[in-house]
């Protein structure tokens, strides 16, 4: 499905859609609500930050991989690591202002919200190439090196996160609690990078 919303082409696979109706139906706590607003928040937080130094959003894609915002190209490399930290920065926003009316209002799906929009926040700034911490990592490390070393060092440094990822997963599900997602996270990421080499 395409659509076109402020001079901005916004295109919507099927399979993301059915997705996401099916979460919401087989969610009975709300969790999936509040994760799909936090989500919202981080695209948020890529948007403003893209209008600000002024990169136009030219399109933005939802599908079964994510939602990518693409938009003019970046002028500077300090612009592309500005934009991807504005993502998470939204999300601890929203985390601590939710937090405090939860405590204020003694509401736990302010809570629950905060906790949504923290792991989203801090799961994004994870130092791995295809996250918004791999571009920030690269952001920092390229303006003490050159484009290729930086490239090659944030390679390493993301398999040696994905690699601690998945030992925490696997000691996760046998030593604590059986549940793989940690794991399967790691995995993704690490065929992620793989693939993008």
């Amino acid at each position: 499905m395409k659509i076109k919303l402020f001079g901005i082409n916004i295109y919507i696979s099927v399979f993301f859609c059915a997705l996401i109706a099916f979460l919401l139906i087989i969610d009975t706590t709300g969790f999936m609500s509040l994760s799909l607003i936090a989500i919202l928040i981080h695209e948020s937080g890529h948007f403003v930050c893209m209008q600000k130094v002024g990169c136009t959003t030219r399109k933005i894609e939802m599908t079964l991989y994510g939602i990518i915002v693409t938009g003019s190209p970046f002028k500077t490399v300090k612009e592309e690591t500005l934009i991807a930290f504005f993502g998470p920065m939204f999300n601890l926003i929203a985390a601590v202002a939710a937090y405090c009316i939860g405590f204020l209002f003694e509401n736990r799906y302010f809570y629950m919200f905060s906790m949504v929009n923290f792991a989203i926040g801090s799961i994004n700034m994870l130092p791995v190439t295809g996250l918004d911490g791999g571009t920030v990592t690269y952001g920092i490390i390229r303006t003490m090196l050159k484009e290729h070393t930086a490239e090659l060092l944030c390679f390493w440094i993301s398999i040696i996160t994905i690699a601690v990822l998945i030992f925490f997963g696997v000691w996760v599900v046998f030593c604590k609690i059986p549940n793989p997602s940690v794991l399967l996270f790691a995995v993704y990421l690490l065929i992620l990078n793989i693939l993008k080499q």
